[in-house]
C-alpha cells in the first residue's frame, strides 16, 4: 500500500518528466530590434520576442524604451506583423514617450501563421508601428532558432 509520502513523490516526478518535456520542446524564436532613423521618419526603439508556442499561440514581448511620444493613447498606435495586425492583444501603458513591458499570446493563424505546419528554418519577420496612418518603427527579426 502507497503511503501518502509516495503518492505525493511520484505525482511530483510525473509534473517534473512533463515540464522537461515541455521546456526541451524546439520552438522557433525571432528577435526584432527598432532603431531610431530620423531620415526615414522612424522614432521607436525598443526590442519585441516572437516565440512560437505549441499551444498554437506566437507568444509576443516586449517594450520600447522611446518613439511613442506623439500621443500616450495606446489606442493611437497600430502594430503588425508581416502585415497582419496583432495591436489588440496588447495592453501596456505610455509614459515619458516609452511603453511598460508587455506579453500577449496571439492565435498564430490570425497572423497568417499556420500552427499544424512543421517548422523549418524561420523566414526573417518584419514587425511595424504605424501613428495615424505614418509608420514610426520598422523591425526585420535579427536571428531565429
Amino acid at each position: 500500500m502507497f503511503t501518502k509520502i509516495s503518492v505525493i513523490f511520484v505525482a511530483i516526478i510525473f509534473f517534473l518528466a512533463s515540464a522537461t518535456a515541455f521546456l526541451h520542446e524546439k520552438r522557433a524564436v525571432s528577435y526584432a530590434r527598432f532603431v531610431p532613423d530620423a531620415s526615414k521618419g522612424l522614432t521607436v526603439e525598443g526590442t519585441i520576442t516572437y516565440t512560437d508556442m505549441p499551444d498554437g499561440c506566437l507568444n509576443i514581448v516586449g517594450q520600447f524604451n522611446k518613439g511613442f511620444e506623439q500621443s500616450s493613447n495606446p489606442s493611437d498606435y497600430k502594430f503588425s506583423l508581416d502585415g497582419h495586425r496583432f495591436d489588440s492583444y496588447l495592453q501596456y501603458t505610455i509614459q515619458n514617450g516609452g511603453t511598460s513591458a508587455f506579453t500577449a499570446n496571439v492565435p498564430a493563424k490570425e497572423l497568417g501563421i499556420n500552427p499544424e505546419k512543421k517548422r523549418g528554418p524561420q523566414k526573417k519577420r518584419q514587425t511595424e508601428i504605424d501613428y495615424k496612418e505614418k509608420m514610426i518603427g520598422l523591425a526585420i527579426s535579427e536571428s531565429d532558432s
